[in-house]
């Protein structure tokens, strides 16, 4: 049971979706000035992603951390012509429970595609 558990993370780890999020997280002044650098990827990523060829949709929450704390990233992104589309990308903070929206459509960082 363990191994498809972890099969199906690896899965979600390897997609545009959750290494496009990450690197925006990772490198956003705001989580950087929360969590401090660097900022780590965490085990165990819920959610879904459903995808076919160049479209997609993503609803997915990831754990990250630094020296400074632990959140989860809340992510929302949808897949058009082979590209992933950060619509949300939300900071929940572990110590306080504040939500921090880190990215709009207006702001985005990094298209990650796959």
């Amino acid at each position: 049971m363990a191994l498809f558990f972890g099969g199906i993370a690896k899965i979600i780890k390897s997609s545009g979706a959750y290494t496009g999020a990450v690197a925006i997280a990772q490198n956003y002044p705001l989580v950087i000035s929360i969590l401090g650098e660097p900022v780590s990827e965490g085990f165990l990523v819920t959610g879904n992603i459903n995808a076919s060829g160049p479209t997609g949709q993503a609803r997915l929450s990831a754990p990250i951390s630094g020296p400074k704390g632990d959140a989860t990233l809340h992510i929302v992104a949808d897949k058009e012509a082979g590209q992933w589309q950060f619509d949300r990308l939300v900071l929940e903070v572990e110590a306080t429970g504040k939500f921090f929206e880190i990215t709009s459509h207006h702001d985005q960082d990094v298209q990650a595609a796959k």
